[in-house]
């Protein structure tokens, strides 16, 4: 949880930079991730503290996280669909979020979202979001005459997103399909890494940023 503060203060104190980019909301969701954490730790840790009030269930917080996935998929193909070049790639992103809605909707019908993880929901928008990442990291590199990828935030932005959301739908269908393979490879200490990576690759972008990123992303 510490790495989602350290990101949200790294990205207040940058903000000048890119203000009035695309990326122009992104403290908000970093600190709607850190809240999101937060709440969920609380839930599940803290007696009484509960958002289901069903017998067995009172430490479930599976709602929290499935609420804040689908801002996250959301937001970050939107940014990707404004900042791609290449029409094809603006297709991908456009279509990847149609989908992500759709299997958001589909989900409900097959798991409880107030009980459960939304794993179609996550299935589809990890693999648009890992997609769109990928897509932008190429086009990033057959640009000439820009800044070094390393000082742009968009690439380490990439960078994160690929390390977290290749890992998470795996874990999360592990974790649907084999319970006990999921506590015998200890997968949640693997998902908590992957999220320390994410938000670390977040960190560090908002470090080594150079330039104001409306020259680079557009509005």
């Amino acid at each position: 949880m510490m790495l989602y503060a350290v990101a949200l203060v790294l990205s207040i104190m940058r903000y000048r930079w890119y203000y009035d980019s695309v990326l122009r909301n992104l403290p908000i969701i970093i600190a709607y991730a850190l809240l999101g954490e937060l709440l969920g730790f609380l839930i599940r840790e803290v007696e009484g503290f509960q958002i289901v009030y069903k017998e067995g269930f009172s430490n479930y917080n599976s709602l929290v996280f499935n609420i804040f996935d689908i801002v996250f998929y959301l937001y970050f193909l939107y940014v990707f669909w404004k900042t791609f070049r290449k029409p094809i790639h603006k297709k991908f992103a456009y279509y990847g979020a149609a989908l992500f809605i759709l299997a958001s909707l589909i989900d409900p019908f097959f798991h409880d979202p107030i009980l459960y993880p939304q794993y179609f929901g996550i299935a589809v928008g990890s693999t648009a979001l890992v997609g769109s990442a990928l897509f932008y990291l190429g086009e990033l590199k057959s640009e000439k005459g820009k800044i070094p990828a390393q000082r742009n935030l968009m690439f380490w932005i990439c960078i994160g997103i690929i390390g977290f959301h290749t890992l998470y739908p795996i874990i999360m269908m592990v974790g649907l399909l084999n319970t006990e393979l999921y506590m015998k490879l200890n997968l949640r200490y693997l998902l908590h890494i992957a999220i320390t990576v994410m938000y670390g690759c977040f960190a560090l972008g908002f470090l080594r940023m150079q330039g104001r990123l409306v020259n680079i992303l557009g509005k």
